[in-house]
């Protein structure tokens, strides 16, 4: 019996200001034949009265073919 795993062939992270931002950047990823890897990640930072906030999301593109 032969079991395959898994080969992630390239990795990226996403980065957006919004989640309607961020969703642009997934779909236009999945249409390069990216995948969404694992949750999204939120960062706030404050600058003086400024709050801000990024938003990532992993992504990664697996082998055509399993070895």
């Amino acid at each position: 019996m032969t079991t395959q795993s898994v080969h992630f062939t390239d990795y990226k992270v996403l980065e957006a200001n919004s989640a309607a931002e961020l969703s642009r950047e997934v779909m236009h990823a999945i249409h390069d034949r990216w995948q969404p890897y694992g949750n999204m990640a939120v960062a706030k930072t404050d600058h003086g009265d400024d709050l801000r906030v990024k938003l990532f999301q992993p992504v990664v593109k697996q082998a055509e073919w399993y070895r």
